[in-house]
């Protein structure tokens, strides 16, 4: 080390440049390459690591959740339009340079080693000319089958932003969309080929990052070519690809809140008017109602903000029907359990009209039926008029009181008349059978739901 030229406090080496701390080795964990490692080869060093490293997944069914799909889907979505309009930038700045170099050739000229890069526009004043030229590239890319949405996207909005007037003034958005709907309906003929639709999902949240982006390029002057184009891209499969079950709502609703921003109304309007309702009512008609998979409630009150009620109305008409059928032999207690959940669905004329025409009829003739005396039991097997009261919750006020007066308080009155003035109870006894008789929440909590 002498002859080395080493000198104390220096490095090995000739210069002095190698290290004299012994090396601490670190064990590579799995089947990672050299210089894999879990954590950096010494604790106190400031290099910069990157990220921490996403946690590896937990063996189970191997279902992932439906919103991880969705992110995953935009993220490469967005990734490759991404690429697109990177590679398209590459090729025509190539193509820009091949058309320096052969206007240097052409002039005798050495064209420079080392060209200064370029914008787009170089050169280029006028709007029209910049139009023209686009034009004349896309047109050409679409020909010959080279053309993607990204460079689409990339070329036209150069275009609007160095020149948003004459982008606007040429009507540049109707021309963009002629463009793009090929490319839009290849994409989704190439899912249904492929059967990647699975009737699960109407359209990839891959179409909707690309519409979003074809918007986005086309700013405010969307004008009448973007609601056609929308609505012949969503309905333009047939409409047995539109394959969901109103038993299962959730992949049809979560396809309705991501697109509602980018479908026209028109469009919406058919969706709602020829997918889904149809559905909803052939599911109500068809399905007995105790064996959806979901509770029928929940999965026609989730369509309400989409639908209305007004929408909703021949649902809650075949809906009341299914219930009148079930109240052929009288109210019971499965009866009420079962109209219970439709009390929040149905708007309050459709539940007042139901109420009116199927469940009165019943609930009056109970109430007709009943007889009162001292010695009757309140909850005994033939007397439904604890059932009467407990329907009392879901019937309108302004029906309830007219029956109960009519059908009830007069016998009461009579009963309590003929109590008081034949057997002479004392006035606790009296007090206790009044009070029992009275319609109060105790027959309601007597069967509790």
């Amino acid at each position: 080390m002498a002859q080395m030229n080493y000198e104390e406090g220096a490095g090995l080496g000739k210069y002095g440049h190698g290290i004299i701390d012994p090396i601490k080795p670190t064990i590579k964990y799995g089947k990672g390459g050299i210089g894999k490692f879990k954590s950096p080869y010494d604790s106190d060093s400031n290099y910069d690591m990157g990220p921490p490293a996403e946690p590896e997944l937990e063996r189970g069914t191997g279902e992932a959740k439906p919103e991880a799909i969705v992110d995953a889907e935009e993220v490469r979505a967005m990734d490759t339009l991404q690429r697109e309009r990177e590679a398209y930038a590459a090729a025509r700045a190539r193509e820009r340079h091949h058309e320096k170099v052969r206007a240097y050739n052409m002039r005798g000229q050495r064209p420079p080693k080392h060209d200064a890069a370029d914008d787009d526009w170089e050169g280029i004043t006028s709007g029209y000319t910049a139009i023209k030229r686009a034009l004349k590239v896309v047109r050409e890319q679409s020909e010959s089958g080279k053309l993607t949405l990204g460079g689409l996207i990339h070329e036209f909005a150069g275009v609007n932003a160095k020149f948003p007037e004459e982008y606007r003034t040429n009507r540049m958005p109707y021309k963009a969309i002629s463009f793009a709907a090929p490319l839009l309906h290849s994409q989704l003929s190439r899912q249904y080929n492929a059967s990647e639709y699975g009737g699960t999902e109407p359209l990839l949240n891959r179409t909707l990052v690309m519409v979003e982006a074809l918007k986005d390029m086309l700013g405010a002057d969307t004008s009448a070519a973007y609601p056609r184009l929308i609505h012949d891209l969503v309905m333009a499969p047939p409409l047995d690809a539109w394959r969901w079950r109103a038993e299962e709502p959730k992949p049809m609703l979560r396809f309705i809140n991501r697109w509602k921003g980018l479908l026209p109304q028109a469009t919406m309007d058919s969706i709602l008017d020829e997918v889904i309702l149809p559905e909803l009512v052939f599911a109500a008609d068809v399905f007995r109602l105790t064996t959806w998979s979901s509770k029928p409630s929940v999965c026609v009150g989730m369509w309400i903000p989409h639908l209305g009620h007004a929408r909703l109305r021949i649902v809650y008409i075949i809906i009341s029907r299914r219930l009148r059928n079930r109240l052929c032999g009288g109210i019971s207690d499965y009866d009420y359990r079962l109209a219970l959940p439709w009390k929040k669905v149905f708007d309050p004329v459709s539940w007042d009209e139901h109420i009116k025409r199927h469940v009165l009829p019943h609930m009056r003739k109970a109430l007709h039926d009943l007889e009162i005396s001292v010695r009757m039991t309140w909850l005994q097997n033939n007397n439904f008029f604890p059932l009467v009261m407990r329907w009392a919750s879901i019937v309108p006020v302004k029906y309830m009181v007219p029956l109960l007066i009519q059908g009830f308080f007069k016998k009461w009155m009579y009963a309590n008349y003929r109590y008081l003035m034949g057997e002479r109870p004392r006035l606790d006894e009296a007090m206790a059978w009044s009070t029992e008789a009275i319609p109060t929440s105790q027959y309601v909590d007597a069967y509790p739901q």
